[in-house]
This record gives C-alpha cells, sequence and structure tokens, in this order.
C-alpha cells in the first residue's frame, strides 16, 4: 500500500515526486501542480504532502500517512474556498501559519487548492513567502493551467504537469479495491470511465452514485428528442431545478459532514442527538458552519458546478455528430453508444457546420453561466437553439 495508490495515469509525475519526497535536502520548496480538472491535483498534493511527513516516505499505512490524507494532520494545511476567489485575509492567516515550525513531521506543508481563484492583490501577499519559504515549509500551489497562474508565480516555482488519463486506466482504478473501495464491475467502469472522459472525479460519481448515469442518459435523451421551443422552455426548466436540487443536497451533506468532524475534533460524540454544552466562542463556530447564509452561498456554487457538468454533457452530443459525420466512430468511437441509432439520425439531419454552430452556443451558454447569467434564461436560450436543430 501506499499514498500515491488513489493516483490515476500520473506515473511520470509520481516517480518525480517520490524523489523529492525521498532526498528533503534537495527538494524545491515551492512548487506548482498543473493539470485539467479531474486529473487530481488536489489528491496529488496531499500524496506528496503525506510522502514528505512519512519517515518511509509514503508508505500509506503509518498515522502520519493516514492523518495527512483524512486531513487531520497538524503540519499540512489546504487553502480552499467554496467563495468565488479566495479573500485576501485567508491568504494573510496562512501566510503568517506557514513561518511557524512544523509540529510533529519534518515539514509544515501548505497546499493553495486553486490559485487561480486567488485575485492579485491576494497573489502578491503570497510573492515574498513563495520565493523564499520559512526554513521547513513547503508551499504546494495547484491551478487548471499556466494561464491562470501569474507570471511572477509562475517564474519562483518548481512545475508539475498532470495529464487526463486515459479511460484504460481510469477503469483499472475503479475495478481496484484500493483504498477500501468496493470494486466496481468491469462493464460498469468502463463506462463510467468512457463518459468521465478521463476526469477521475466524475467517474468515481458515475460509479458511486446510484442513478447518476441514468440521470445523464436522460439529459442526453432529452436533448436529441426536443424539437419545439415550448419542449426546449420545459425542459431547461427542469435542467435548472434538478441541478438545484442535487446543489442543495449536496450542500446539506457537506455541512452535516462539516459539523460532525468539528465536533470530534472537539473531542464531543457526534453521535449524540443533544447538542453539548460549549464555550460561546466555540457555540458560534459551530453554528456558522451550519448558517443558512452558508448553506445557501455553497448551494449556489454547487449549482453552478452541476450545470456546468450539465454543459460537458450536451458538448459531447456535437463531439458524436462530428465523428460521425467525419467517419471516425471505428478509430475514435463515441462517447455517448447508448444512444448510437439517435445521434446517427441527428448528424444526418444537420450539416458539420451545424454541428459545429451548436457547440459555440453551449460555449456561449457557459460564459454566461461563469458570468452570473439568470440560469432559468441561460438554460431556456440554449435549449431552444438546440430544438431548432431537431424540428
Amino acid at each position: 500500500m501506499s499514498v500515491w495508490d488513489g493516483i490515476v495515469g500520473q506515473r511520470a509525475v509520481i516517480e518525480t515526486l517520490e524523489q523529492a519526497a525521498s532526498d528533503p535536502s534537495k527538494t524545491a520548496q515551492s512548487w506548482l501542480f498543473v493539470g485539467p480538472e479531474g486529473a487530481g491535483r488536489g489528491r496529488l498534493a496531499l500524496a506528496f504532502a503525506a510522502a514528505l511527513e512519512c519517515p518511509d516516505h509514503g508508505d500509506g499505512t503509518c498515522s502520519s500517512c493516514r492523518e495527512v490524507i483524512a486531513g487531520t494532520s497538524p503540519d499540512v494545511t489546504v487553502l480552499a474556498t467554496d467563495k468565488v476567489a479566495i479573500p485576501i485575509e485567508d491568504v494573510r492567516a496562512f501566510v503568517d501559519s506557514s513561518e511557524q515550525m512544523p509540529s510533529t513531521g519534518p515539514w509544515r506543508v501548505v497546499i493553495v487548492s486553486d490559485i487561480g481563484r486567488m485575485a492579485e492583490r491576494a497573489t502578491n501577499v503570497l510573492l515574498k513567502e513563495i520565493e523564499e519559504p520559512a526554513p521547513r515549509t513547503i508551499w504546494v500551489l495547484c491551478a487548471p493551467s499556466l494561464q491562470s497562474v501569474l507570471p511572477t508565480i509562475r517564474s519562483r516555482v518548481r512545475t508539475v504537469r498532470l495529464s487526463l488519463p486515459s479511460d484504460e486506466d481510469v477503469a483499472r482504478y475503479l475495478e481496484s479495491p484500493a483504498e477500501g473501495r468496493k470494486p466496481v464491475p468491469e462493464a460498469a467502469a468502463r463506462r463510467a470511465a468512457r463518459l468521465a472522459q478521463g476526469n477521475v472525479d466524475l467517474a468515481r460519481r458515475y460509479a458511486s452514485i446510484p442513478g447518476a448515469i441514468a440521470r445523464r442518459d436522460r439529459l442526453i435523451e432529452g436533448l436529441l428528442r426536443t424539437s419545439s421551443a415550448f419542449e426546449a422552455v420545459v425542459f431547461a426548466d427542469k435542467l435548472v431545478e434538478e441541478a438545484q436540487r442535487q446543489a442543495q443536497d449536496a450542500a446539506d451533506e457537506r455541512v452535516s459532514r462539516a459539523q460532525r468532524e468539528f465536533l470530534e475534533q472537539q473531542g464531543y460524540d457526534p453521535d449524540d442527538r443533544r447538542l453539548p454544552k460549549m464555550e460561546p466562542a466555540m457555540r458560534a463556530q459551530y453554528n456558522r458552519l451550519g448558517s443558512g447564509g452558508e448553506k445557501k452561498r455553497l448551494a449556489t456554487r454547487l449549482t453552478r458546478d452541476v450545470l456546468d457538468r450539465i454543459l460537458d454533457d450536451a458538448e459531447s452530443v456535437y463531439r458524436d455528430v462530428e465523428i460521425i459525420h467525419a467517419h471516425a466512430q471505428d478509430a475514435i468511437g463515441l462517447l455517448n453508444l447508448e444512444q448510437r441509432d439517435a445521434l446517427v439520425a441527428l448528424a444526418g439531419s444537420i450539416t458539420r457546420a451545424e454541428a459545429l454552430d451548436r457547440v459555440e452556443a453551449i460555449g456561449a451558454a457557459r460564459r454566461r453561466l461563469h458570468g452570473n447569467g439568470m440560469l432559468p434564461l441561460v438554460f431556456e436560450a440554449l435549449a431552444c437553439r438546440l430544438a431548432r436543430v431537431a424540428a
């Protein structure tokens, strides 16, 4: 067993990080992990931190490794946010804490989950620490692309590039019992890997959450079936409502988990239905975790995440149509194999230029989504644009 067992399709990167962890005297103190969504930047950063703290450089079985991976190590902190941007106050606090000596391990490791979400003022606060870290501190910055990181930061770090793993790698990971997971049957693992397009987190979701693939099937079938403006508006409104419901459920679950973890960290029994007596400051901190404003903010962000994933699924329809137009089904393969007949019919009713036009429309909807456009209007307009294809 190893801390690297949950990292999929990144063998060359793992070898680089293993070498760095095994010779602390030569390791860089400022790193940048760059890779697309779903490539596993955050999991890789935690695995690297565990390997740095572990006496055996990441055996995965010692208490040090378990604490880092579980997020309970006093020497490993993660700077993340559910807000649009990482607040400058959070950055200042993490910079101050990075100056402290490690409590139990050889290093204090600070992970920034997405430096691309840090405003320039906040990045400037971080810049000096990245350039001259405290003697026993290692910074690990994560970002989806180099372009999302300021040049002043890029020039001061060692960059590691992640790539999306292959479908074969993802399927093999799902089929294995690693990390205490229940192995996924081969057919289900291969379908989840194909639909996730290299996104390990999404593949894990498809394989583990009941109904996740069925919901995606209904989406694709609805897109292919909708053939009037009225049907398009109804379909779009249902999509937004379903996304909001999923997001609210996920927000409730995250808040509940955060409150349980808070109680456990304070030495209370999280299964006790009676809320324990606490000091006023501690009670305020606990209540803040479950406040209505906190849940609403989290649900809003998660709604946009769900809708962004829906746009990926919609785009896959026209990706398949283009493959059919190019007679490349055997060479490349369709993503939505289960809807093959409907896709062939759609490809026969529109030109390649029209398919590309629909991809551009989906891209415009994505920009409006990230620009805080009104969700029902964004998706109603898109659904009407796509529905005319099938009319």
